[in-house]
């Protein structure tokens, strides 16, 4: 196996317990999940992209990727994916601290060739700009860079030359939309890396099909927030529970074998709250939504994303579980809307009743 290749991307990748989930083209979109880690025989990728993907990944770099897709049978999406995670688009630090280098990271010994005397370790070896370059001398030393531009020299700071040569790595353990993560694996040998490229060519796919697992419903800008079960055990008001009368601020969801399973965000936000389980919340997570609008995901499995993370309607923020002041594994989800003298809770049913049919 080839020795690791170290890189210094993901600074802004987003911390997360599993898969992420795309949002399609506007209207009513149905997306899938299959909990918290993906296979790649799980999925099945369409490779158009979705409307975050039409948003974030930069113009100019679009055909490229796919002309180096096209040529060494990878998909585009996913060198996008590689490229947002090592240096967010060109647009950070392009030097490692192992010294990998240019748009897509690659240490000095992975561009040139193992076989390059002094190539060991990390290969984050000082080598020679005029033979590190040199199209010939890469041949002979057996590395991953090309001469995609055709200007005569090989650079991993030259876009189209870094891109080929990330497409060239990926491409001898890639069939359609299968060795996708063997490839990544191969390119990085981190398991986190793997999960941060697959999580944005997950978000940046358009149309998946759902193969096992729940799915995940999209109207407009609000999603269904427990994909596998619209199963309501409690509503908002007054309740009585163990012979007494209480309040009860939100929904609850429950399906059975809930423990796990992924919870996601109901519209696009901020996390302004990640609770360890401390209190009658126990683990919890809130977003807010603009200025007037804050959700609150109650009793998780364990911490969710941390507080301070931009999210998507529809991306797993957590994990079902029963924390807290619960008596078993349930969601409790809340809505606060901001009102004169602050946010305040109120009945979610009129937020979600188009996802349950009422």
């Amino acid at each position: 196996m080839q020795p690791m290749k170290l890189v210094f991307g993901s600074l802004i990748g987003l911390v997360i317990v599993g898969g992420m989930l795309t949002i399609g083209i506007l209207g009513f979109v149905i997306l899938f999940i299959t909990g918290f880690e993906f296979g790649d025989e799980e999925m099945a990728f369409s490779n158009a992209p979705s409307k975050i993907a039409e948003e974030e990944i930069p113009e100019q770099f679009i055909p490229i990727y796919k002309d180096a897709g096209q040529q060494y049978g990878v998909p585009w999406l996913l060198l996008a994916s590689i490229h947002r995670v090592e240096t967010v688009f060109s647009s950070i630090e392009m030097v490692s601290p192992v010294n990998a280098q240019g748009h897509m990271q690659f240490v000095p010994c992975s561009w040139l060739g193992w076989e390059y005397p002094r190539c060991e370790g990390l290969g984050g070896i000082d080598i020679p700009q005029a033979i590190k370059t040199d199209p010939e001398k890469i041949e002979v030393y057996g590395g991953f860079g090309v001469d995609a531009n055709g200007n005569g020299k090989a650079s991993p700071w030259e876009e189209e030359d870094a891109i080929f040569a990330a497409a060239n790595h990926l491409s001898g353990y890639i069939d359609g939309n299968k060795g996708l993560r063997d490839a990544l694996l191969a390119y990085n040998h981190a398991n986190w890396y793997v999960e941060d490229v697959m999580h944005y060519y997950q978000l940046y796919n358009d149309g998946f099909a759902a193969k096992d697992g729940g799915i995940v419903e999209i109207h407009g800008d609000k999603a269904w927030v427990v994909p596998h079960t619209k199963n309501l055990t409690s509503g908002y008001g007054n309740r009585t529970m163990n012979g007494e009368q209480d309040f009860h601020g939100g929904i609850d969801v429950a399906g059975g074998n809930d423990r796990g399973q992924p919870i996601v965000a109901f519209k696009d936000g901020k996390v302004v709250v990640s609770q360890d389980n401390t209190g009658g919340f126990g683990d919890l997570v809130v977003i807010q939504h603009g200025d007037d609008m804050l959700t609150f995901y109650a009793h998780l499995m364990e911490q969710g994303v941390p507080a301070g993370t931009e999210v998507k309607a529809g991306q797993v923020i957590g994990k079902m579980g029963t924390s807290g002041h619960s008596t078993g594994v349930h969601l409790h989800f809340e809505v606060h809307v901001k009102k004169e003298k602050g946010f305040e809770r109120v009945d979610p049913m009129p937020y979600v009743n188009k996802f349950l049919g009422s």
